[in-house]
């Protein structure tokens, strides 16, 4: 279990990409893990910071507050 909530929390650092480590998650683990990988995921998501693996990638607006920060990921 340990190593299934990681696995998903190091992939949605890297790809700045919650939704889809948790559906990542849900098919490779179960629904059994689901509290667990929500907690792990929503970590991860937030201490990424604004940089990730796809350089295309946008953030509009940031994470915490509601207002338009327009910046492209390295």
């Amino acid at each position: 279990l340990c190593a299934a909530v990681a696995m998903v929390s190091v992939f949605c650092g890297v790809t700045n990409c919650p939704i889809s480590s948790l559906i990542i998650g849900f098919e490779l683990f179960g629904f059994g893990a689901m509290k667990y990988l929500l907690i792990g995921v929503a970590l991860s998501y937030m201490l990424s910071g604004y940089s990730g693996l796809y350089s295309e990638q946008t953030f509009v607006f940031s994470k915490f507050k509601d207002i338009s920060i327009y910046s492209k990921t390295h």
